[in-house]
């Protein structure tokens, strides 16, 4: 039986990742990204350094409902300036390793949610 989500081909949906690549919709994107349903940006994080600048930036004028980041292989915590910022503007947040985060938005995505991922490359 295949459970595989049925996508909207208009849908970003991530098919692969690993060696500093992302694959969407099975176009590579050299390292850290923010997908959103329907396109895909450079994130400027520098370091693997979660920083309110480098998200608020890439996510003004946006419509998502939940941000899920994925900061690397190894779990960290989320700045508590991020989330207060976040949950301020009604934005669900939580982090999560990469690969857990790719799988979590496919997901979200097969759900239609108003959803991003900030995605650090791995």
């Amino acid at each position: 039986m295949d459970i595989t989500p049925l996508i909207p081909s208009n849908k970003k949906i991530i098919t692969g990742y690993g060696g500093g690549v992302f694959k969407i919709n099975n176009e590579p994107f050299a390292g850290d990204i923010i997908i959103f349903p329907t396109n895909v940006i450079k994130w400027p994080v520098n370091s693997g350094i979660l920083t309110l600048e480098s998200l608020s930036s890439a996510l003004e004028n946006t419509d998502i409902e939940i941000l899920i980041i994925g900061c690397g292989k190894e779990h960290m915590m989320l700045p508590a300036d991020i989330k207060r910022n976040f949950l301020a503007k009604n934005i669900n947040i939580d982090i999560m390793t990469t690969g857990a985060a790719c799988r979590t938005y496919n997901v979200l995505l097969g759900e239609d949610r108003h959803v991003a991922a900030a995605l650090m490359a791995v």
